[in-house]
């Protein structure tokens, strides 16, 4: 029997906050590092069933702002001329770990750089990569980063794989309703569309699930402990339907 073709769409810092959150409420916490891309790449592949096949994973990020793009940023934009000498406090004083904000950015800068990359040498990745902007500055200086592009992104990917029918089912981790019109599209050129999660955080907005012709959700400890089992070897999955709550 032929195998369906799937194709995996990741808002990375949504399902980022999310494995971080999964993490937190499970007791004990089970071993899982989402900067490994060994065991992410198993984390994706426990989501598919014997007859579906990976098409290509597509991540969507942003390489955060090094601190000299921040500081360039909240220098050169007028509207940040009053909360200047407040931001350059903020961002210099050293917090309870001992390293400052400013340095804190460009170790965050840093190692994102070095996950993106082995996530370049990794298989069937596609990285989609959008930016991250200071949209403003808080009563205390500190700066609100936020990442952009990335929901535009995704929707050209899904609308592109519908149009060429490259897949035969989208599967998104993403809670971003934004993205919604491009699962329409999906389903109206005939493609199955998936929302998938991982247990013990909030489910996806309604918006997007009406969209969904199926929701997967799996607890990350059940994950990893199949995982460390199978020494993270995603050919060893045996994935059933009945898995998925």
């Amino acid at each position: 029997m032929s195998q369906e073709m799937v194709g995996i769409f990741v808002d990375w810092q949504n399902l980022y906050n999310d494995i971080r959150t999964a993490l937190k409420k499970c007791a004990p916490p089970p071993i899982f590092n989402p900067n490994d891309t060994v065991q992410l790449s198993y984390l994706f592949h426990s989501f598919l069933l014997p007859e579906e096949k990976l098409f290509r994973i597509y991540l969507y990020t942003a390489l955060p702002m090094a601190s000299e793009e921040v500081e360039r940023y909240v220098n050169t934009t007028p509207r940040f001329s009053s909360q200047r000498e407040m931001f350059r406090k903020y961002w210099e004083s050293p917090a309870v770990d001992g390293r400052s904000p400013k340095e804190r950015q460009d170790l965050t800068h840093r190692e994102a750089g070095k996950f993106q990359e082995r996530l370049m040498r990794s298989n069937c990745y596609a990285l989609r990569l959008g930016q991250q902007r200071c949209q403003n500055l808080e009563a205390n200086g500190r700066p609100n980063l936020v990442q952009k592009q990335v929901d535009m992104l995704i929707g050209i990917d899904i609308s592109h794989a519908s149009f060429y029918r490259q897949v035969d089912k989208v599967m998104i981790f993403s809670k971003d309703t934004d993205i919604a019109p491009a699962l329409k599209v999906a389903r109206i050129h005939g493609l199955q569309t998936i929302v998938a999660t991982i247990d013990s955080v909030d489910y996806p907005d309604i918006r997007l699930q009406k969209h969904a012709d199926y929701r997967r959700s799996l607890d990350l400890s059940q994950i990893a402990a199949e995982g460390s089992e199978h020494g993270w070897d995603s050919t060893k999955i045996d994935r059933k339907g009945n898995d998925f709550r």
